[in-house]
């Protein structure tokens, strides 16, 4: 009788446990869908390089590209040498 009595208050504790765990996943949930992905410092750190990145490849566009006459790496018109080889540029 003990024994019976034990295995049903386990089994009540192991539901109770179950009804808490997918109670907050679901709060999680509606909480994210709220406020959006929460972004951490890194991401955001990565998200302003990658912005970065994007303002100086756009500047570089109109600047004005061309290939290096030795190894043939993309270096802006304006520039005397190769940032990539060192070679001079021919004018």
């Amino acid at each position: 009788m003990v024994l019976l009595v034990l295995i049903i208050v386990v089994l009540i504790l192991a539901l109770i446990a179950l009804i808490a765990i997918v109670s907050y996943r679901f709060y999680r949930k509606a909480r994210v869908a709220r406020s959006g992905p929460s972004k951490s410092p890194a991401i955001q750190r990565n998200q302003a390089v990658s912005d970065k990145l994007e303002t100086e490849t756009k500047e570089a566009g109109d600047i004005g590209m061309i290939n290096c006459e030795y190894c043939g790496s993309l270096i802006p018109q304006t520039a005397w040498t190769c940032p990539n080889c060192g070679a001079s540029r021919r004018k």
